[in-house]
């Protein structure tokens, strides 16, 4: 394992170097900075935060989006209409789902208005009508990945991955042996196939090990089924074998020609398959992470406006109808007896609506402190958040607690985020567990790092 790490350190270096260019040192780039960079990026950073696409990889506002949403929806209320459907309720789906009350009316053709719907369970709320043309820009731009390993890259999740990928084919030409690992590791997201693979790939190379002057460890039919099911069935199983020693030959048995992975000597390669069994056993998948896009702003009357983009109500047709049924379900619940299971229940479901959530904290601080907001999955722990805050803070050992905004108190780190109702956006309060100095309060103490205060936008 340290020899992956240290493989891809250097990768990354070099990745660094790559993409300063001439007349760059590593502690600068042209690209998005990254959530936590150097002193030497404050003088670049808001201005560098309101870079295009082209810069950034996050899209503007989509017309051809906010046109098929709107076709998507006359086609669906149409098909609810023949069913009876109420479309005051359907409206009401899709106002929540992320359109704006004039997008949702437009799509619709109709006249009559859905009411704003509320957003996070801490006394957040989603912008419509006025609000929307008073407050035009997005609480986020969307949802963007990002993955320290291969560079200051900030992209959508499937350019992320092609990113990625293309990352590790490059690779590949310099250390076939570690990279195949990877790759094995990182392409195949079925966690069940990964290990029956990687099992019987350990198998080959422990046979041969053990009897290294057996001819017929050193040979894998390639129309053996269970070679077939089991290793290549999963992608870059072949580079690895490859990487191994083995070469593809077609060998005549009998008249009839076969395909096989022969490893020509193994005896002088017995370093090579130790290696590659250690490799093939701790080898780590390359992830994409959710880049948090941190954002800090001075407190205003905005504060509980969000403005989210589609990212965050991504929802097919299906979904919808789905929701829309749930709806109508819950109307016929609420006239009957519920127990408090059921009652539970109903919240959980409800939780999984969202897959996103924007967090603002906030912040004490001089003249009436600061906001400092992130992105966060819906899925992820309270603990995700605490470490966000920390990484952000002068002092990163300094104790706090996180309260809803109305002043609950956040105890449980383990607790998900919808399971908190902090979906799909929230505002929190930031509380120093210091004790307090003999002003009486700690408003003027500084806390956030002073590259995250470059940040400073105006809500």
């Amino acid at each position: 394992m340290s020899q992956l790490k240290k493989f891809f350190e250097k990768t990354k270096k070099d990745v660094k170097f790559k993409a300063a260019g001439q007349g760059h040192s590593l502690g600068r780039s042209d690209d998005r900075p990254s959530v936590q960079p150097g002193p030497s990026h404050n003088n670049q950073r808001a201005a560098q935060t309101a870079h295009s696409a082209s810069t950034t990889g996050r899209p503007g506002p989509s017309d051809t989006n906010q046109r098929a949403a709107q076709a998507a929806l006359a086609r669906l209320e149409q098909r609810m209409g023949a069913m009876g459907g109420n479309a005051n309720l359907l409206r009401e789906v899709y106002t929540e789902m992320g359109y704006s009350r004039v997008e949702v009316e437009a799509g619709a053709g109709a006249s009559t208005s859905a009411g704003s719907s509320g957003v996070g369970g801490s006394g957040s709320s989603h912008k419509t009508g006025n609000e929307a043309a008073e407050h035009p820009v997005l609480a986020v731009e969307g949802v963007f990945y990002k993955c320290p390993v291969i560079g200051p890259f900030v992209l959508p999740r499937d350019e992320m991955e092609k990113k990625i990928q293309e990352f590790l084919r490059e690779q590949l030409a310099i250390d076939p042996t570690i990279t195949s690992a990877v790759m094995l590791a990182t392409f195949n997201k079925d966690k069940e196939k990964l290990q029956s693979g990687r099992e019987t790939l350990r198998k080959y190379l422990e046979n041969i090990l053990q009897q290294p002057g057996e001819e017929k460890y050193r040979k894998i039919r390639v129309q053996n089924k269970a070679f077939q099911e089991r290793v290549l069935a999963l992608e870059a199983a072949d580079k690895f074998l490859e990487a191994a020693g083995f070469q593809k030959v077609t060998i005549s048995n009998e008249g009839k020609d076969e395909d096989f992975f022969q490893l020509p000597s193994a005896d002088d390669l017995t370093d090579r398959l130790t290696l590659m069994l250690e490799y093939l056993d701790q080898a780590e998948p390359v992830l994409a992470e959710l880049d948090r896009g941190i954002r800090v702003f001075r407190p205003s009357g905005a504060v509980s406006h969000f403005n989210l983009p589609e990212d965050f109500y991504s929802r097919t047709a299906e979904e919808l109808q789905e929701e829309y049924a749930r709806r109508r379900a819950d109307l016929e619940k609420s006239q009957t007896l519920r127990t408090r299971a059921m009652r539970e229940q109903d919240t959980q479901r409800s939780a999984r609506k969202h897959r996103f959530t924007v967090l603002r904290i906030r912040m004490p601080g001089p003249d009436g402190g600061f906001i400092l907001q992130g992105t966060f999955g819906a899925y992820e722990k309270l603990s995700a958040v605490e470490a966000f805050v920390r990484e952000n803070l002068i002092n990163e050992q300094l104790p706090f607690v996180l309260t809803t905004a109305v002043g609950n108190r956040l105890s449980n780190v383990e607790a998900r985020l919808n399971e908190l109702d902090l979906v799909p956006a929230a505002i929190m309060n930031f509380q120093s567990l210091l004790p307090v100095p003999p002003s009486g309060r700690n408003a003027d103490i500084p806390f956030l790092k002073e590259e995250s205060m470059a940040l400073m936008q105006i809500l």
